[in-house]
């Protein structure tokens, strides 16, 4: 597992950690998944910064990957909040958010634990991308998983 924490809670920053698992997965994955790792991360750093105290004056967030047993994982621990990560279930076509979790619950897993204090949000993916991966009877490859 790598990764760096005391990353400022900006949105430079979001950035700046997508770069920085980039580089430490850098000739490990297909270019497919990291393309997968690298959105996964961006939202989950986005998420972070935008709804808990980590992008608060004065606010962090680290930045965690990983492989292991035929899967990538990425993480963010942030600094917390009152509520849940959740998938929005708004149908409005041109929202400017709120997307984000659907999107990675698409291309792979994730899930969170914590409180208003801390939360560590995950998103993992197998290591080979899911277009080649058997699909389910009657269902898709993302269906498979």
């Amino acid at each position: 597992m790598t990764g760096r924490g005391g990353l400022p809670g900006t949105f430079a920053s979001v950035e700046h950690a997508r770069h920085l698992i980039a580089d430490a997965l850098a000739g490990c994955l297909p270019g497919e998944v990291l393309d997968d790792v690298l959105l996964a991360v961006g939202e989950l750093a986005a998420n972070a910064v935008r709804h808990t105290a980590s992008g608060h004056p004065g606010g962090t967030f680290t930045v965690l990957a990983g492989i292991k047993d035929g899967l990538v994982q990425v993480a963010v621990l942030d600094q917390g909040a009152p509520g849940c990560p959740a998938i929005t279930t708004s149908t409005e076509l041109f929202a400017p958010s709120g997307r984000g979790l659907a999107m990675l619950a698409e291309l792979g897993e994730w899930g969170w634990i914590g409180s208003a204090r801390a939360r560590l949000t995950w998103w993992r993916c197998p290591l080979t991308p899911a277009a080649s991966l058997p699909a389910a009877p009657g269902g898709s490859a993302a269906e498979a998983l």
